[in-house]
């Protein structure tokens, strides 16, 4: 089972992200954590440069380098899938709506990610806060706002390109679950796990039924 966490920066993704992990072990499951971008790979470290830079860098190159950085462990996350969950701590949905809210051509991101390999998720979690409270989160917690955090033009558009994907259920046949971000850290997790355990059933009950043909 492959279980996506999406939200623009400050929505909390890595924080129910860790919490969802944290359950699932305690059920018996075997996870892994994959987070993007993965700052200790060399592309990831590339993406850090830019992000804390000021150089312009090419919407193109940009989502390709984004792309990159997940698509090196297409393996890795086809394996965790194979041997229990792996939970996506951000995924092509994201690198789609930061790129494509820059200027990339929405279709030809949804080809180009398509065309990667990486394997397509069971669902999606997104965690639906607003710009103003993206940017107060972070800066409450004392981050340096990187290019993308700072700028609310930016995260409106990024917004608007979530919305899309979730109203096109890219990446297809999928189930997009949009959750309140504003609430308590428990609140969410709540919901989340709910709707983890319908889908992960679901999955199970046809897992079972191929067993039976067989």
């Amino acid at each position: 089972m492959i279980i996506c966490v999406e939200g623009v920066d400050g929505s909390g993704k890595s924080t129910q992200a860790e919490l969802l992990v944290k359950r699932l072990i305690s059920e018996g499951k075997n996870v892994q954590l994959f987070s993007y971008p993965d700052y200790e790979s060399d592309t990831g470290k590339k993406i850090k440069e830019y992000l804390h830079g000021t150089e312009p860098v090419e919407v193109k190159s940009l989502f390709k380098m984004y792309l990159n950085d997940i698509a090196k462990d297409v393996d890795k996350i086809k394996e965790a899938d194979k041997k229990g969950v792996a939970i996506l701590s951000r995924y092509y949905t994201s690198t789609i709506a930061y790129q494509c809210a820059q200027g990339y051509d929405y279709n030809e991101a949804k080809k180009k990610a398509l065309a990667s390999g990486l394997p397509i998720p069971d669902m999606v979690v997104y965690l639906g806060v607003t710009s103003q409270e993206s940017m107060y989160r972070k800066m409450k917690g004392g981050f340096v706002l990187d290019r993308h955090e700072r700028d609310v033009f930016l995260i409106e558009n990024v917004l608007k390109f979530y919305r899309k994907e979730m109203d096109d259920n890219f990446p297809g046949n999928k189930k997009w679950i949009a959750v309140n971000g504003s609430r308590s850290v428990e609140e969410i997790q709540k919901q989340i796990w709910e709707e983890v355990s319908k889908v992960a059933a679901k999955i199970e009950g046809k897992a079972a039924k191929r067993k039976l043909k067989v």
